[in-house]
């Protein structure tokens, strides 16, 4: 086994499983939460993975150094991850929406298009060059096709894998795109080992070695700030922004208007503190919990805390059962306290629950005499 010659295949299906994850997640807080595009972009990235291939199809065979196309389409990949991230944190300017405006189809289409044609016509192009590097190597015909596909395939699965254990929990998108523009800079040094013959300029190395230095650098924290920064304030235009997580189900978002802070989960707004909307909640709360005679155990799913329990607790309720998706929106409201939000969280009556709220209310054995959904707007297909 050659680990110069696997080691970039396996590294084009890592970094593009990951590149899609990251573009579609961040997409859908530019889309607030609309899965619809989800289906608009896998489809405009698979147009531009075909025209990449196409594009090349004719002449790849031709190439007398496909080691250095190879590597060189990859230090462009490093180089086009960050750029991608703040293309799409700026579109929502760019297309002219205002916050609680939703895109329609056409403009997510044409919009996602010019965005993902960097990275999407790389992927193919990359394709087509691995499969003649690998023949250039060792084997010619479909089954050195046979065996690109293979090494890509386990490196989506691994990039699948990595990106969901470990890469969502520490960090951020900036983060995973440095990253894997490093795990591609270092897959080229690689090439360079393997095909000295077709990497004898110094001058290219050396520029090579600083852009891994670069990479590297910027994952630490304290560098990508800047990145995070400005991108953020683009996308966020009007709204201070305290704080920006990952979770599995998503980004959530601390941002601040005045006094006030609002809690966005996907782009949805969930809530706000200190003050909530007191007519939202009260006749949210009110109303039904009214009309039973001697209500006892209460289940509100979803936006419990921040106002909507604390009215609640107005009644002689013996248990409230809060059920949450997300646990990050729980944290960050810990982190985050308010006397009004304290009070929620330490009263003893007061149950949460970090599950979906279909799948508890299926698995539950618990009795409720009201069951109150305090959810957004059915922006999404999850709503």
């Amino acid at each position: 086994m050659n680990l110069a010659v696997y080691f970039p295949l396996f590294m084009m299906g890592f970094t593009f499983t990951i590149t899609q994850v990251v573009v579609i997640r961040e997409l859908l807080i530019v889309f607030t939460g609309n899965e619809l595009s989800i289906a608009i972009i896998l489809a405009n990235w698979l147009i531009l993975e075909a025209a990449g291939s196409v594009l090349i199809r004719k002449k790849v065979a031709n190439w007398k150094q496909p080691a250095k196309k190879y590597a060189f389409f990859q230090f462009l990949v490093a180089f086009l991850l960050p750029l991608t991230i703040f293309a799409i944190r700026s579109l929502r300017d760019f297309m002219g929406l205002a916050w609680g405006e939703g895109a329609n189809l056409w403009q997510i289409f044409l919009g996602t298009l010019p965005i993902l044609a960097p990275l999407g016509i790389c992927d193919g192009l990359l394709f087509a060059i691995g499969c003649m590097l690998y023949a250039s190597w060792a084997e010619k015909g479909a089954v050195a096709i046979g065996k690109v596909y293979f090494l890509e395939a386990l490196g989506a699965g691994m990039g699948g894998i990595l990106y969901t254990f470990l890469f969502i929990p520490f960090l951020n998108s900036f983060q995973v795109a440095f990253l894997l523009g490093a795990a591609n800079l270092s897959s080229g040094l690689l090439l360079f080992t393997h095909f000295p013959q077709e990497m004898r300029n110094k001058k290219l190395i050396y520029l090579w070695l600083i852009c891994l230095f670069i990479n590297l650098w910027f994952i630490f924290p304290n560098q990508r700030d800047p990145w995070e920064k400005i991108s953020q304030q683009r996308l966020w235009k009007g709204v201070k922004i305290i704080d920006s997580r990952w979770s599995p189900y998503g980004n959530v978002l601390v941002g601040q208007r005045e006094e006030q802070l609002s809690f966005f989960a996907n782009g949805i707004p969930i809530c706000n503190i200190p003050t909530p909307s007191i007519p939202f909640v009260e006749e949210l709360i009110h109303f039904p919990l009214l009309l039973l005679p001697d209500p006892q155990k209460v289940l509100i799913i979803g936006g419990g805390f921040g106002g909507a329990i604390y009215e609640i607790l107005k009644h002689p309720v013996k248990e409230i059962h809060y059920a949450e998706l997300d646990p990050l929106i729980i944290q960050l409201l810990k982190e985050y306290l308010t006397p009004l939000t304290q009070q929620e969280m330490a009263n003893p009556r007061v149950k949460v629950h970090n599950l979906d709220g279909r799948l508890f209310i299926k698995n539950t054995a618990e009795k409720f005499d009201a069951l109150i959904l305090n959810l957004p707007p059915p922006y999404s297909l999850e709503l």
